[in-house]
């Protein structure tokens, strides 16, 4: 009866150590795209310069592939 009792036990840690590893699976998968509360997101000024530099960067970097290429 105990060994009966110890394979029931292993078998159901079995079990969730499986789904466990599954549903880990399943979420490293998944983006998770969290939003920043409304006081850490940048003011509309900030937000403006920042898609500025980051234009600038972009045009700075086909620049320099252009250039390279050629």
């Amino acid at each position: 009866m105990k060994t009966d009792s110890t394979e029931n036990k292993k078998t159901t840690a079995d079990k969730a150590q499986a789904a466990l590893i599954a549903r880990l699976g399943q979420l490293d998968r998944k983006e998770i795209r969290v939003r920043p509360p409304k006081s850490l997101q940048p003011t509309p000024e900030a937000a403006k310069s920042r898609v500025r530099r980051l234009r600038k960067k972009r045009l700075l970097l086909q620049r320099s592939k252009r250039v390279g290429s050629e």
